[in-house]
């Protein structure tokens, strides 16, 4: 029996931060999101997979998708960036894997 799991709440934009060294948010999922073009999509693709998974705080860059379990404890360990475009009109954003920049939203329950 596959466990369905109802977010109750609203996914709302954080910060661009670094996700290099030792990763902030270690766990990569959605390697398919190299196929998805665009913040929005990105994030909205980002936000499915790991509503699956039970995250309730992932990273976006333009090759993974990232978390982990204390993720919304560790997102922001080493340092904000300015690298990541974030669209006008809805503030969604993505990182760069090649500088280690994410995108990183939380959920807020």
């Amino acid at each position: 029996m596959i466990e369905t799991l109802l977010y109750l709440g609203e996914w709302s934009e954080v910060s661009c931060v670094l996700n290099s060294g030792p990763r902030a948010l270690p766990k990569s999922f959605g390697e398919d999101i190299r196929s998805v073009t665009g913040d929005n999509a990105m994030f909205e693709y980002c936000k499915s997979e790991a509503e699956a998974l039970g995250y309730k705080t992932f990273g976006v860059d333009d090759k993974a998708c990232w978390s982990g379990d204390s993720a919304d404890e560790t997102y922001d360990d080493n340092g904000k960036s300015r690298k990541c475009s974030v669209t006008k009109k809805t503030g969604n954003g993505s990182g760069r894997d090649i500088n280690g920049d994410i995108f990183v939203y939380q959920l807020e329950e």
